[in-house]
């Protein structure tokens, strides 16, 4: 089950221990999703702070390097 109440608690900036002791929830529980929260939030300043772009010619290139037409081989015996 996921607690996405715990998020917004953690974003209003509770702590574990006083999720537990205020709200009753299990210690596990409360611990688990205190570090989801953080590791969400290291990865989301990762991804703002990269100085990786993208073009947009080159993002659709990208996108749809498969639908290109593939040449159909014929085999021997066919021919």
């Amino acid at each position: 089950m996921i607690h996405y109440e715990l998020f917004f608690f953690y974003i209003a900036g509770f702590k574990p221990k006083t999720v537990i002791k205020l709200f009753g929830y299990s210690r596990g529980t409360a611990y688990r999703f205190y570090r989801i929260y953080r590791q969400a939030g290291k990865m989301a300043q990762e991804i703002i702070s990269s100085n990786i772009s993208v073009s947009p010619t080159r993002e659709k290139k990208v996108k749809h390097q498969d639908t290109r037409a593939k040449k159909i081989s014929v085999s021997a015996e066919d021919k």
